[in-house]
């Protein structure tokens, strides 16, 4: 444990790119099962996962959930291919 907080105050920017992963993920992902929980739950005629697709599948959506996936390695849900 040593060795990791010596190393960690030598670098500070390890560190905090470890945190602004780790915060990423503690955020998204609850966030977006949350989502996909209450899409699914709700009843009314699938009016609601049509439009959860329809988000899922937009160009900005698809390009947030890159950069979030290539930078913080936070792995967003993807449209369903059907």
């Amino acid at each position: 444990m040593d060795a990791i907080m010596a190393f960690l105050s030598q670098y500070p920017i390890v560190f905090k790119i470890v945190m602004l992963m780790g915060t990423a993920r503690l955020m998204f992902k609850p966030l977006m099962v949350a989502i996909q929980t209450y899409v699914d739950s709700t009843d009314d005629n699938g009016a609601d996962n049509a439009k959860w697709e329809k988000i899922k599948a937009h160009w900005a959506y698809k390009a947030i959930a890159f950069v979030l996936d290539y930078v913080g390695s936070v792995k967003l849900p993807v449209a369903s291919k059907s």
